[in-house]
């Protein structure tokens, strides 16, 4: 914190003494014949500053860039020159200062100092989205701040698709725990753009890996939809609904990479895949026909599975589940009885009414009506109100039955394994409990 705090005093001198001989060359001049007995001409440098004003930031910036990223101090020196300098330009340096952060991710020791720069840029970059976007009067100003968002999303996708691709869980891991947040709350069309972009990938010919581009793309996939659903930027079935927009050249679809997530031979991206569909950050939120089918077919293909730890993890994912069940059936009946969903606090109406503003600017922005953002954040009529959660009740019931059948039929019938047997008393204990 000292030497930050000793950095940023010496930018904010420097880039006085740089405005001060940009206004006025002779302070130049006058500064360099004090320090020698002989008048000298104009020096170069002295030239140059003239004509920029950001000459001084651009040397530092280069100074600091030619230091190792094994350095920690370099993090926390980029993030104080992030508010003085275009952040823009900043990504486009030739070194790859985005790659070299996303790859340094991957180090336990080094992942936050890493987070703490990308933050630091993106800050950076909502403040200037916002300022373009407060910059122009009415339509112009958000288009100015669509194009500028739009930019950074070309520049973040693929270097981030590829950290998300590499045979490292511990990489994903930080970066779901210290960029992803941060990154979709200050770009959440980046999400789309992520999603659209992983069925196509391709790892370089050189890159000799050992765990299957197959199964690195299906942890990438959940771990993107894991932090998005966290924040209310999508759901499965939109996530589904995408599929149309895919472009058809021998890439799959989000069905097809889910479908696979739910079949595949690793049981640590099946568990992963069973936590996204039972876990959600509202109780509350019931699940849809795409979640239930494949909820029940990965229950179904697990059943047996042999591995303890995976055992351990659907436990403890069902027993969410459960609870999940409970409170979507408990939401939904009284919504049915009374007509109107329960009171939320002054703070979340607040929190809510803010969002609802921001999502319909926005939408205007990309061409949509005000009924068509309201509907995709969840507003609906009375009428529809009801009759989703009378369906949510409905689906609470089957998903129960069937859970039930499960657990009995296809786990408890003569002659089945140890692994089953026990599998279906699990599932029988979390759903007396």
């Amino acid at each position: 914190a000292k030497v930050r705090g000793i950095f940023e005093a010496f930018l904010d001198i420097g880039s006085c003494m740089n405005r001060a001989i940009v206004a006025d060359p002779a302070v130049a001049e006058c500064a360099l014949n004090s320090s020698r007995d002989t008048p000298s001409q104009p020096s170069q440098h002295t030239a140059a500053s003239t004509r920029d004003r950001n000459a001084f930031l651009r040397d530092v910036l280069d100074l600091v860039l030619t230091m190792d990223w094994s350095r920690k101090v370099k993090y926390s020196l980029l993030a104080a020159l992030c508010p003085r300098i275009d952040v823009l330009e900043l990504l486009r340096e030739p070194p790859g200062v985005l790659a070299s952060c996303l790859a340094t991710m991957a180090q336990v020791t080094m992942a936050s100092r890493a987070a703490l720069l990308l933050t630091a840029v993106l800050s950076q970059a909502a403040d200037d989205i916002g300022k373009a976007r407060m910059g122009g009067s009415g339509d112009q100003g958000e288009t100015a701040a669509l194009e500028l968002e739009t930019e950074h999303i070309a520049l973040w996708t693929p270097p981030v698709v590829e950290a998300l691709c590499r045979d490292d869980d511990t990489s994903r891991r930080m970066l779901a725990q210290h960029l992803l947040p941060a990154l979709f709350e200050c770009l959440p069309r980046i999400v789309g753009g992520i999603l659209k972009a992983l069925p196509a990938y391709r790892r370089p010919e050189s890159d000799a890996t050992t765990q299957s581009l197959d199964a690195c793309r299906q942890h990438a996939l959940i771990v993107v939809l894991k932090v998005a659903r966290a924040q209310d930027i999508i759901t499965i079935d939109r996530v589904v609904a995408m599929d149309t927009q895919l472009p058809a050249a021998g890439s799959l679809s989000m069905l097809d990479m889910l479908n696979q997530a739910v079949f595949h031979p690793d049981l640590s991206v099946r568990g992963d895949m069973l936590g996204l569909l039972c876990e959600s950050r509202k109780l509350a939120t019931p699940l849809s026909d795409t979640e239930y089918d494949l909820l029940f077919k990965l229950l179904r293909v697990s059943a047996s599975a042999p591995s303890a730890d995976f055992r351990q993890q659907q436990f403890g994912a069902l027993t969410t589940l459960a609870a999940r069940l409970v409170t979507v059936a408990t939401h939904a009946d009284r919504i049915v009885t009374t007509g109107r969903p329960p009171v939320p606090s002054q703070k979340i109406r607040h929190r809510e009414r803010a969002r609802r503003e921001e999502a319909v600017a926005r939408g205007r922005a990309e061409g949509k009506s005000e009924a068509q953002v309201l509907s995709e954040l969840g507003v609906l009529p009375q009428d529809e109100m009801v009759r989703q959660a009378k369906a949510a009740l409905q689906g609470v019931e089957w998903a129960v039955g069937k859970w039930l059948d499960l657990a009995v039929r296809g786990c408890l019938y003569p002659g089945a394994g140890f692994a089953k047997v026990a599998m279906g008393l699990r599932w029988l204990d979390i759903l007396t409990a």
